[in-house]
Formats: C-alpha cells, sequence, structure tokens
C-alpha cells in the first residue's frame, strides 16, 4: 500500500478544490483525484455571471483556474486519475486508472456528467457531429448552421455563447423556455437579430447522418415532424450524478441516484462524505458547491481531530 492521506477528494470540481482548500489550509494531507478536467464542467462555461465578487463575470476557466492554484498553494496535491471503486474501511481504499491509494477519509465530490437524449444516432455520430460542450467543441462549427437541444439556463447561455461562432441555431426546446429573464432578454435579441431560431415544443427523435458524420436532426412538436439540416447538435437537457463507483457500499442514494447525507454531509459510510452536485439536495450552483465543500471540510476536520 503506497501512502495513506488523511483526506482523498475525488472530483476536482468547485466543491472539490474548495474542500481542498481548506484541508490542506488546516495541514492535513490532501489529494484531489480528477479523471476528465479540472474545475469540471464549469471549465466548460464560457462566462459565469452569478457568482459572488466578479462583477463583470467571469470565464469558467479561469475560476477553475484559481481555484486549482489556491488549493495547491496551501499543499493540495492534484493528480489525474479517474476512481474506479471505492472500499470503506480504516482507511478507505481507493482503487483508480492508476493504481490504489488510501486515505483516512474520503470526501466525494464528483459532480455530475451530462445527461444524454438516448436517442438514435446520438451515441454513433457522438463527437462527429453531437456534442455535449460548447467551449470545447464550439469552434469546429464556424459559419456553420447547427442545432442545440434544451431550454434552461445552461442551453441558453451556450446559444449565446455558440452565437458568436456559428451561421444560425435552431433551438429545440423540448417543453417551454424556462432559462432566467435576463438570459431570455439576451435571446430575444439573437432570435430579433436572425441569429437563432427557436422551437419550443420539439422533440429531437433522431440524428441522421452519412455513417461519418452527422448531417441532420429529426424532429416532431407531436404532430408534424421534419428533418432539420445541421453540421452539429449540441446537448444541453441537464445532468446526471458521477457516482458509478460507490457500488457495493452502503452509500444511499436519492431517486435521482445522488448521495444522501446528514447534515455534516456524511454518508452511510463513517469516514466518506458527499458534497456538491452529487449530493441529493445540492442546490446546482457553483457559489452553493464551494459552500458544500466548505462545510465537507470542516467535518472532516473534526472527525481526524477526534480519531
Amino acid at each position: 500500500m503506497k501512502e495513506i492521506y488523511d483526506v482523498a477528494i475525488i472530483g476536482a470540481g468547485p466543491s472539490g478544490l474548495t474542500a481542498a482548500m481548506y484541508l490542506s489550509r488546516a495541514g492535513y494531507s490532501t489529494v484531489v483525484l480528477e479523471g476528465q478536467l479540472i474545475g469540471g464542467q464549469v471549465a466548460t462555461i464560457d462566462r459565469i455571471d452569478n457568482y459572488p465578487g466578479f462583477a463583470e463575470g467571469v470565464a469558467g476557466m479561469e475560476l477553475a483556474s484559481s481555484l486549482e492554484s489556491q488549493a495547491r498553494r496551501f499543499g493540495a496535491e492534484i493528480k489525474f486519475a479517474e476512481a474506479n471503486n471505492i472500499r470503506p474501511g480504516q482507511p478507505v481504499v481507493i482503487q483508480t486508472d492508476t493504481g490504489e491509494m488510501a486515505a483516512q477519509a474520503v470526501l466525494i465530490a464528483s459532480g455530475a456528467g451530462y445527461r444524454h437524449l438516448g436517442i438514435p444516432g446520438e451515441a454513433e455520430y457522438l463527437s462527429h457531429g453531437v456534442h455535449y460542450c460548447a467551449t470545447c467543441d464550439g469552434a469546429f462549427y464556424r459559419g456553420k448552421d447547427i442545432a442545440v437541444v434544451g431550454g434552461a439556463n445552461t442551453a441558453v447561455q451556450e446559444v449565446i455563447f455558440l452565437s458568436k461562432q456559428v451561421k444560425h441555431i435552431t433551438m429545440l426546446v423540448r417543453s417551454h423556455l424556462k432559462a432566467d429573464q435576463v438570459l431570455k432578454e439576451e435571446l430575444a435579441k439573437l432570435i430579433q437579430a436572425g441569429k437563432v431560431t427557436l422551437l419550443e415544443g420539439w422533440r429531437p427523435l433522431e440524428m441522421v447522418g452519412d455513417g461519418d458524420k452527422l448531417t441532420g436532426v429529426k424532429a416532431s412538436d407531436g404532430q408534424e415532424g421534419q428533418q432539420l439540416s445541421c453540421a452539429g447538435v449540441f446537448i444541453f437537457v441537464g445532468s446526471e450524478p458521477s457516482n458509478g463507483f460507490i457500488a457495493g457500499t452502503k452509500i444511499q442514494l436519492d431517486e435521482a441516484g445522488r448521495i444522501v447525507t446528514g447534515e455534516d454531509l456524511m454518508t452511510d459510510e463513517p469516514n466518506v462524505w458527499a458534497c456538491g452536485d452529487v449530493r441529493s439536495g445540492e442546490t446546482r450552483q457553483i457559489v452553493s458547491a464551494a459552500g458544500d465543500g466548505a462545510v465537507a471540510a470542516k467535518y472532516i476536520g473534526h472527525y481526524l481531530q477526534g480519531r
């Protein structure tokens, strides 16, 4: 067995990095495991307007980088490793794609992944016309027509971002637009300018292509259907908790698959905590995820002090 850390944090999003900052600053040996992108989904957002302290907004990548630097400054170690499973005990053993490690306390801050539509052609044309991250892949469609599926805040934010690069966006909203008023006003400007066509009540049925790349999407409003020609489709229909690695533990999940905790954010396993978007009851806001990380760090500190 390699070094046993005081704390291992699974996930380097705002919640995990905030906890890492607090715990390492308190003098606990802390390692953060991240299998994909430091900052999580936050790092893929073009501009964040509702994080306190940034009057003009802040780029998601900039915020993620600042959180990372702050955690590292106090001694937190960040490793690129994907957690495959955990074995609760004294200590908790974490199996990753790069090997095993152990910690006296584990904080699950793995966030949530992109929710898929589950329609024909979606998987087939993934990264060949079907995407879930505008910041990552929007530049490939400069000057082209695309479609966006979704109608909540994230979808509208990404439409605003994509409109600066693409020729035209057809927005498929499966029910009705649910974005905040300020975002609706920005979207209305794009519709008036002819950059966006809004189709409320339209549901995508199938991604179609030529076998190599996407060429369009079939959609219907329940009465009539049509095939929209487009070079790419970006899907923003919510998220699903990333917690497959807890299978086989006593950790309880709610109906949405999110981890149930007590007020101290401890799970049903005595030295495993959870915070951020992976946790039941979380508000899915960046600022509350960061606050969750601070709360978890407090209680983990109490636990370690009492050992």
